[in-house]
């Protein structure tokens, strides 16, 4: 992502989430995370690519794109 970053528009705040995301330490097989999700447009608006953001330990816990 880092070599295409001049195709997409600074990043737009979409808000603060709960998520599940798969926990591999844990018996359980998903665990709840507050995250801050952070979208990024390109520059000619065909995809874009969405950012989550552990707010505790600002580990990226998911991406996503299209």
């Amino acid at each position: 992502m880092a070599g295409q970053a001049d195709r997409f528009r600074p990043g737009n705040l979409a808000g603060l989430n709960i998520i599940q995301v798969p926990d591999t330490e844990e018996a359980t097989p998903v665990t709840d995370r507050l995250v801050w999700r952070i979208r990024y447009a390109s520059t000619d608006r065909m995809s874009l690519v969405e950012i989550s953001v552990d707010c505790e330990t600002g580990e990226i816990v998911r991406t996503r794109g299209w």
